[in-house]
């Protein structure tokens, strides 16, 4: 019996990692999940990695070290816009929106 969990894991392992003709980045499926989550308006990282823990099991295997080189990657295809907000007695944050919604400073 742990012989063949031990093939199942193995496998998993070798799809998540190293699946065959992927030229894409293996992150291309939270990139979709980034962008519909940012249908809903702008947000920060952390408001996104909260969202993504609650709808994807992907993403609570891989955690968030796979959600900043996912934005990055988004905004340099020109998906996302990526901004610096500055709130009051808060660390300055970093907000992601869709490239085609309007800018809108107005956050508390």
């Amino acid at each position: 019996m742990s012989i063949i969990i031990g093939l199942c894991l193995a496998a998993s392992i070798c799809y998540l990692f190293l699946a065959p003709n992927k030229t894409a980045t293996p992150n291309e499926g939270l990139g979709d999940l980034i962008l519909d989550i940012l249908q809903d308006g702008e947000m920060s990282g952390f408001e996104i990695a909260k969202k993504l823990r609650k709808i994807s099991p992907l993403f609570k295997k891989r955690g968030e070290a796979t959600l900043y080189p996912t934005l990055y990657m988004l905004e340099e295809a020109g998906s996302v816009e990526a901004f610096w907000l500055q709130v009051p007695k808060q660390r300055r944050r970093r907000v992601y929106r869709l490239k085609s919604q309007p800018l809108t400073i107005d956050k508390e």
